[in-house]
């Protein structure tokens, strides 16, 4: 689970934005709601991270970057040596020639050897310089006992490795790590336990963002991954009847063949084609919530409220609050741009992108703003601009 997101100098975001997602200890303990780690003491968080604002206010920028990390810590090792790293500085001369900086603090669980693993808090921070070939600065640091400790810290081309690590700054191993990729991520390719265990969290992330925001699958990738998943198929039938489409189950005739549906009183399947535009978007999402559910990782939805009837939205995020549908402590991060979303959500829960007049992106949790009781109307003072985001109409 994520705890802690800083951005600055990316895309819209100018400032560095620092998103700490911790609950306090004095909030309201509802069931389902939150999460508590006994491994991680003291530390609470929200199973569900919902983030609401203007068109192009940025929320799809914070989605981004969360993604971006992820894919960072696994995939750079695979980086051609002359691939430009993907961060992309915000549109001002001065920012243009200025790193940009992502941090992001989480728990995953750590293998310990013949022990059951354990979660453990780490933080990951990647300074990136201004040409996009090369890390500027990159470190890790995890908090086994409650104290935090280096593993490692990288300056340009030097090294610095914390005795917990297991690695000494002068091992031929780092040296075979290119500048524009992560540590974590070739660490990771020689089985190195704590690259390794990080490697493999990462690679769990479900994530409908892209480099430039959304990406829809296609029907054909669609398909394909329902038909490859039995489970997911499975979980995706029992589902679709309880949210009361009409549709009582999607199957494939055999393996080439493609998904087709049949319907309550009609006597013959109908294709995807002639299902509707929001079934389609669910189905389209599905195999996202699905794997973040079984495995516990982080869902990342942009546009959740696309296309889907508002009562769906609310039993989309009962699931990841529901200890039976969400036993692992999935997390999901969202962006929605519907208000009524905001009746089924508390103040931990809420979070808002907003642009200024220079296009700089600020981020804020309503837990942030002051005065705001539980018991208000979180969608009527929202959209009387009591916590600003939203569209500014000349």
């Amino acid at each position: 689970m994520i705890k802690e997101l800083a951005i600055s100098n990316y895309f819209s975001i100018k400032h560095e934005q620092k998103l700490d997602l911790s609950v306090a200890g004095n909030a309201p303990q509802r069931d389902g709601y939150f999460a508590a780690h006994q491994d991680v003491p003291k530390l609470v968080l929200p199973r569900v991270v919902v983030f609401f604002g203007a068109n192009a206010s940025g929320k799809s920028t914070v989605l981004r970057a969360l993604t971006f990390l992820t894919h960072f810590m696994r995939d750079s090792f695979f980086y051609g040596p002359d691939t430009q790293i993907p961060l992309f500085p915000f549109c001002s001369e001065d920012s243009r020639h200025a790193p940009t900086r992502l941090s992001i603090s989480f728990v995953t669980a750590l293998p310990l050897g013949e022990r059951a693993e354990r979660p453990v808090a780490f933080r990951y921070e990647l300074v990136m310089a201004p040409g996009r070939s090369a890390i500027e600065r990159e470190s890790l640091s995890y908090a086994p006992l409650q104290r935090t400790r280096l593993l490692f810290e990288r300056e340009g081309g030097q090294v610095r490795t914390g005795e917990d690590f297991g690695l000494s700054s002068s091992d031929a191993v780092l040296s075979k790590i290119r500048p524009n990729a992560s540590l974590v991520s070739g660490l990771a390719q020689f089985n190195h336990p704590f690259a390794t265990a990080i490697f493999q969290a990462a690679g769990r992330l479900s994530s409908n963002v892209g480099q430039f925001g959304k990406v829809d699958l296609s029907i054909d990738n669609l398909q394909q991954r329902y038909r490859a998943d039995v489970s997911l198929l499975e979980a995706a039938n029992r589902d679709i009847q309880k949210i009361d489409l009409g549709i009582e189950r999607i199957a494939f005739a055999d393996a080439d063949s493609p998904m087709v549906f049949r319907h309550k009183g009609l006597d013959a399947p109908l294709p995807f084609e002639f299902q509707s535009h929001g079934t389609r978007k669910f189905l389209g999402l599905y195999p996202y919530i699905h794997h973040a559910l079984s495995t516990g990782s982080i869902c990342v939805l942009d546009e959740i409220d696309a296309d889907i009837h508002p009562t769906l939205l609310p039993e989309i995020i009962g699931w990841f609050r529901s200890p039976e549908r969400n036993p692992y402590f999935a997390q999901l991060f969202a962006a929605c741009q519907n208000p009524s979303l905001l009746d089924h959500l508390v103040k931990e829960e809420i979070w808002f992108a907003e642009k200024d007049d220079g296009g700089r992106t600020s981020v804020y949790g309503m837990k942030e703003i002051k005065g705001v009781r539980r018991d208000e109307n979180y969608r009527a003072r929202y959209l009387q601009g009591a916590f600003g985001a939203i569209p500014r109409l000349a």
